[in-house]
């Protein structure tokens, strides 16, 4: 079943699973003319079938790839190569909870 089948490619997939369903992320190019590859996610409910819409966990200017995801009492950490400052990848992370990212 597809999750996200958008015009680009959408590469670089990782799931984690807890009681009450999933979150999926992946390296995602819709933005590359713009703001270079990205890292979107859809939470899923535990039938697997989709739990909102799609959303951005990083879409910074420049290259954010390879998520990792794992679960935690608040949800869900999400981690990923992000290359907005220039220089080297850095590795940024941000919690993931039922509405999405959070700050």
């Amino acid at each position: 079943m597809p999750l996200s089948a958008g015009p680009s490619s959408e590469t670089q997939p990782d799931v984690a699973c807890g009681t009450s369903g999933c979150l999926i992320a992946w390296t995602d190019r819709r933005n590359a003319m713009t703001s270079g590859f990205d890292v979107f996610a859809q939470l899923l409910n535990a039938d697997l079938t989709a739990s909102g819409g799609e959303f951005a966990l990083s879409a910074a200017g420049r290259n954010q790839r390879a998520p990792a995801l794992t679960t935690s009492a608040r949800g869900y950490t999400a981690s990923w190569h992000d290359h907005r400052h220039g220089g080297p990848d850095a590795v940024f992370v941000a919690r993931v909870g039922s509405a999405g990212a959070e700050p």
